[in-house]
């Protein structure tokens, strides 16, 4: 096991192949990032190695062949494999194989009318062949299964293929974006290889899709897809009818409650990844960046590697941007001193301190009210349809970025030269705040962020969640219990990857006190194949957890009729005072419990959806 300690993008790596494995030799770079070990096979010596993060400690890949030979990789400054610098050495043992067809140079964006999206049925390459279609592509892609994505992207135009083989990658394609899910070794990965067929991470097609648009780009650890849908709604309400936007989840007031707006203004919003570097491919014109903690465990060893990869996404914002970031968050403080000198750095928060701030917050019937403040100037009352202090903050940072862009002229139509956030009009900062109200008061939310699934009669109201971090599920929990003061809440909560578990268990010991009772399934292993730590495990945590009384059950099945059980149980007692209420939390498989749940009580309550 070798340690790849603080690869960046655009690093110079030897990989060395010998005895059937690749190891890492050396490495120069600049920029922030890292990478993964790629997969060196016979059919293409110069592999690929993908993004992975910041000083990440990795098993060396496995390699076919036994000849010994060396390789080096270069990625460029938006994280694509470089051909031009690949140089091809093989020791004292001749090889008579032929090196791959090189990766073509980059085409023209605009030039680009056939792509091929491995992974198709992702939330995030899904999203992404819509843009294509929009743009008048040819659209083909592939995934290991069938699903809802990739029915309707088929139904919007694309060619769909089930499964991975070289043939599903046709005769025109002009690329071929991959998802970050996709296993080495992947036969279209080799194929788009061998054929020269430019090849590209989400992240760097995201980047080139927004580099002649004024971006928006939203990064946090926690809340940047609720923010960024909000802002979406927000500007297009009341600055930009026309506005481009994707969004890493489904936002129902999206067309056909998808992930993207197909607006063609200069203006573009997106939520900005952070796993990987993913956002490190980006140019943003404004980047609004939530929180930032650890997270991501898999990909960044500590905290300190979070922040440096934050740190390379905010010195991307142009000249003359501006970068909003929340004062109240220790991290985002942090690595707002990496923005550039050209660019405008606007706090917000509920502390004392930030530029804008929000006062007089008061939960209310379906939402919280609130009085939105700048420098000690009060700019008007807003009320948003969501509970939870996390809301409010994210709110508060959305009126933020859209009243500085429209204070700055941002949507001025006759505007021709670059956008100067500096030159803010700092008396309208009122005006563009009431602009935002609209939007606000009309935002739906996203799926699975606290999303009401279904009304269970006089039983229970069913709730799906995507918290699967320790602070998520605070601020989840004390969202629930803003709406619900006296009602039971009962969680069932699935951990998402080993790694997580066991990095942050002392975390989710103490994460679940909001609740009044806890089912703890088996941890969802994603890209993980079993547990890093024998000593931590789902059902330990059960047994650990400080405050509620907890359970663990394997299966979410098993976690259904418990639940069912109890309801009945609670329900005969005749103690039953309001509906109690039911969370299914996780980022994983966990969100397919309310429709079970709902299946399995449909004969016998009626369902009030």
């Amino acid at each position: 096991m070798m340690r790849s300690e603080g690869l960046m993008l655009g690093t110079t790596i030897a990989a060395q192949r010998c005895s059937g494995h690749t190891k890492l030799v050396r490495g120069v770079g600049r920029g922030v990032g890292a990478l993964r070990y790629g997969r060196l096979g016979p059919q293409h010596s110069c592999g690929v190695l993908r993004g992975r993060g910041v000083g990440i400690r990795t098993n060396a890949a496995k390699a076919q062949g036994k000849r010994d030979e060396s390789v080096l990789f270069r990625f460029n400054d938006a994280g694509e494999f470089d051909s031009s610098d690949t140089v091809f050495s093989v020791n004292a043992q001749a090889s008579s194989e032929t090196p791959p067809t090189p990766p073509k140079r980059d085409p023209d964006f605009s030039t680009i009318s056939s792509v091929h999206f491995i992974g198709i049925g992702g939330a995030g390459l899904s999203v992404l062949a819509h843009v294509a279609l929009e743009q008048g592509c040819t659209v083909s892609g592939s995934d290991i299964a069938d699903g809802p994505r990739t029915e309707a992207v088929k139904k919007a135009g694309a060619t769909v293929f089930v499964g991975h083989s070289a043939d599903n990658l046709g005769e025109d394609v002009d690329a071929v974006v991959v998802s970050s899910a996709v296993p080495e070794g992947n036969p279209e990965v080799d194929a788009a290889i061998g054929r020269g067929i430019p090849l590209y991470k989400r992240e760097t097609w995201l980047g080139k899709l927004t580099a002649t648009r004024e971006l928006v780009a939203v990064a946090g650890t926690h809340g940047k897809t609720t923010t960024s849908a909000m802002l979406s709604m927000v500007l297009k309400d009341g600055f930009d009818d026309d506005l481009g936007a994707v969004i890493g989840a489904d936002v129902p007031q999206f067309p056909d409650c998808g992930g993207a707006l197909h607006g063609s203004s200069k203006r573009f919003v997106l939520e900005a990844d952070e796993y990987d570097g993913a956002f490190l491919s980006l140019l943003p014109t404004v980047a609004l960046v939530t929180n930032v903690e650890w997270e991501h465990v898999d990909v960044y060893p500590s905290e300190e590697a979070v922040r440096e990869s934050f740190k390379g996404f905010v010195s991307r914002v142009r000249p003359g941007g501006a970068l909003v970031v929340c004062g109240d968050d220790g991290g985002a403080r942090a690595v707002a001193a990496a923005a550039p000198a050209t660019c405008r750095v606007v706090t917000y928060g509920l502390e004392p301190g930030n530029e804008w701030s929000a006062t007089m917050l008061t939960p209310v019937q379906g939402g919280t009210d609130f009085v939105v403040v700048r420098n000690a100037m009060p700019l008007g009352r807003v009320f948003i349809p969501m509970a939870g202090i996390h809301n409010v903050l994210n709110a508060l940072g959305v009126i933020t970025t859209a009243a500085l862009m429209g204070a700055a002229g941002a949507f001025d139509p006759n505007r021709t030269s670059p956008l100067n956030l500096d030159l803010a009009d700092e008396d309208s900062f009122q005006e563009q705040v009431q602009k935002t109200t609209k939007g606000l008061e009309a935002f739906r939310g996203v799926c699975r962020r606290l999303e009401l699934k279904h009304n269970i009669g006089d039983e229970c109201i069913v709730y799906d969640d995507y918290a699967h971090h320790p602070t998520e599920i605070r601020a989840s929990l004390q969202a629930a219990r803003q709406m619900y003061q006296d009602a039971k809440i009962w969680v069932v909560f699935q951990p998402h990857t080993y790694s997580r578990l066991a990095q942050f268990y002392d975390d989710f010991v103490t994460a679940f006190s909001g609740a009044d009772r806890v089912i703890i399934t088996e941890t969802f292993g994603a890209r993980e194949e079993s547990s890093i730590d024998e000593g931590v495990s789902a059902e330990g945590l059960a047994e650990s957890v400080l405050g509620p009384p907890a359970a663990y059950l394997k299966d979410i099945q098993d976690a259904v009729e418990r639940l069912v059980w109890e309801l009945t149980a609670v329900t005969k007692s005749g103690l039953m005072v309001e509906p109690v209420v039911i969370i299914s939390m996780g980022a994983g498989s966990i969100t397919c419990l309310a429709d079970r749940l709902v299946e399995r009580m449909s004969g016998e309550i009626e369902i009030l959806d």
